[in-house]
């Protein structure tokens, strides 16, 4: 599957969480994004907050889907956020 998408570089399970955070942060959701990659909330409206609705999740996950499965034009170049994320997990510094 992933020769077919394109994506090179990395593929392993960290290289999947960092695309995901990188790709879903652009959903402008963070804080459905950090209920879905299991990270904890310190920021003190988390205190307050009972739940995050399934819609907000789903939101995130249709985000990620659509980018990632977004139809391209042929000799268009690599999907950016995507090379800057498994640049990341490779070891290299990404430039933004």
């Amino acid at each position: 599957m992933l020769d077919a998408l394109g994506i090179k570089g990395s593929r392993n399970f960290y290289a999947l969480r960092h695309t995901v955070e990188t790709i879903g942060g652009e959903s402008k959701d963070q804080v459905a994004v950090k209920a879905i990659m299991g990270h904890v909330d310190n920021d003190i409206s988390a205190a307050y907050r009972e739940r995050i609705s399934d819609a907000r999740l789903r939101d995130v996950t249709d985000f990620v889907r659509a980018w990632l499965f977004a139809k391209r034009e042929k000799g268009t170049q690599e999907k950016p956020l995507l090379k800057i994320a498994t640049e990341q997990c490779d070891g290299a510094t990404a430039s933004a």
